[in-house]
């Protein structure tokens, strides 16, 4: 039980370094950093972290809009 219950929690630290060197390397408007916050959404989401999900849903579609007004 213990360990089903760690898996996830150390899945979302290393979703969340993955986030943090995309965004630091390769900026906001880098398609891969735009799929590290889509794959924090659905990660969170399959959590039942229903608020954590919207905020990175959210993110990651201000970032589609802004993207699309550089154009």
């Amino acid at each position: 039980m213990l360990i089903q219950q760690f898996v996830p929690i150390s899945g979302t630290v290393y979703q969340q370094k993955a986030l943090d060197i995309n965004e630091r390397e390769l900026g906001l408007d880098h398609p891969d950093t735009m799929k590290s916050y889509g794959d924090l959404a659905v990660f969170y989401y399959r959590l039942q972290h229903t608020e954590l999900a919207l905020k990175y849903a959210l993110i990651l579609h201000i970032l589609i809009l802004m993207s699309k007004s550089m154009l």
